[in-house]
């Protein structure tokens, strides 16, 4: 049986939040960062890289995992594995996922 796209549960209209649970979460989140950032010196003292050889190796994998060609690799197969195997939602949070991180990788550059 074939599909359409307007039959997909993907595109279902989202489900309405409050404006009072908006701004709840937006207050979380702010006292959340303002808590945590004065942690901030200290973690990046932890991770200076330039001071310890093993976590500059670490840093350098990272880097290049995170790289645009390797999410395109990764993510584009396993959007369209997932929709070969009937899971549009699946696919397409995993696409959305990618699009994300290809997006701040540009925006960075």
């Amino acid at each position: 049986m074939g599909h359409t796209f307007t039959g997909m549960a993907v595109f279902e209209k989202p489900a309405a939040t409050s404006r009072g649970q908006f701004y709840f979460t937006l207050l979380a989140g702010a006292v959340i960062v303002a808590l945590l950032w004065p942690l901030d010196t200290r973690v990046d003292a932890a991770l200076d890289v330039t001071k310890n050889p093993e976590l500059a190796r670490v840093a350098w994998w990272c880097s290049k995992v995170g790289e645009g060609w390797v999410v395109a690799v990764v993510v584009i197969p396993a959007a369209f594995f997932s929709l070969w195997m009937n899971h549009p939602r699946i696919a397409s949070r995993i696409f959305f996922a990618g699009m994300i991180s290809f997006f701040s990788g540009i925006s960075a550059t």
